[in-house]
Order: C-alpha cells, then sequence, then structure tokens
C-alpha cells in the first residue's frame, strides 16, 4: 500500500472528527447530568464517568465505520487482493465494496461490540483524568490546572485506561 500526503490528510481529519464528537459527547451528557456546573468545574464522579461514556459512543459513528474499512483493506491485502495505487485511491475502492454489498449498514458492523468496549473504557479516562487533575491541582496550591498537572493527570488517565480496558 503506498502513502501519500492526501492519506496523511485524511487520517487526520478521521482522527480529529472521532476527538471531536468524543468531547463534544462527553461536555454536552455533563451539562445535561449537571446544569449546575460553572465553566472548570468537575462533576461528580459517577456523572463524569457517565458523560465519558456518553462521549465514548457518540465517536463510535466515525470510529466504527473508519475501523471496518481498515479491517476490509487489511483482510483483502494479506489475501494479495489490494488495489493497485495510493492509499486513498484504495480507501475509496473499499467503500464502494462494502456499499454495494451491504449498503451503509455494512459500515457499522460491530458497532454494539465496539461501543461496549469504548463507553467505559472513556468513561474511566474522564473520570481518571478530571478527577487527577484536581487532586494535582490542589497539590500545586493553585486555583487553575497548571501544564505539569494537566500532561500527568493525562498520562495518569491513559495508563489506568489502558490497563483497565485492553490487558
Amino acid at each position: 500500500v503506498s502513502f501519500n500526503l492526501t492519506s496523511l490528510l485524511c487520517l487526520c481529519c478521521i482522527v480529529g472528527l472521532i476527538n471531536s464528537l468524543l468531547f463534544y459527547g462527553e461536555s454536552t451528557a455533563m451539562r445535561a447530568l449537571q446544569p449546575e456546573l460553572r465553566e472548570g468545574e468537575v462533576g461528580t464522579p459517577l456523572n463524569t464517568y457517565l458523560a465519558g461514556c456518553a462521549g465514548g459512543i457518540l465517536q463510535c459513528l466515525v470510529l466504527v465505520p473508519s475501523d471496518v474499512v481498515k479491517c476490509n483493506m487489511q483482510a483483502s491485502s494479506i489475501g494479495g487482493e489490494a488495489a493497485a495505487g495510493n492509499a486513498f485511491a484504495q480507501t475509496l475502492q473499499c467503500c464502494r465494496q462494502i456499499q454495494r454489498a451491504e449498503g451503509l449498514r455494512g459500515f457499522y458492523r460491530g458497532f454494539g461490540i465496539t461501543a461496549l468496549r469504548e463507553a467505559p473504557s472513556i468513561g474511566l479516562y474522564f473520570f481518571a483524568y478530571k478527577f487527577a487533575r484536581e487532586a494535582l491541582t490542589r497539590l500545586q496550591g493553585l486555583d487553575t490546572p497548571s501544564t505539569s498537572a494537566i500532561m500527568l493527570a493525562g498520562g495518569f488517565a491513559h495508563v489506568l485506561q489502558g490497563g483497565a480496558v485492553f490487558h
């Protein structure tokens, strides 16, 4: 599979869209769960977890179709049937094949099981991140999180999420 700038830009757009949906879903759910929260305040532990779960499910709207295409392309290249040309053209060809064979529903094959993995995983991430960030901010004696608190909390949350869900 050849790789070019167009493929890289498409990948960046997909990852950006997935993350946008994730954070939009989390913030929208948190506002619905605790409308009294002001900017920068952290919700209750349960609501923080549930809002993260909502974001995890929402991101699946883009994550699952991109995963289906990726898996189909990997399966066809293993058999030596990869389309000639660049990765972008191969991706479009794969999308057309899925659309012809299964319609829109084909792009969402595995949505349920992926959402079952993503929702608790992302919920745990937001829970760990927000509470670690708040604890580190208090430890530093600050009113707003420092860059180091944000970075350490993000690293901690990612390690916890990965260890709990993927190992």
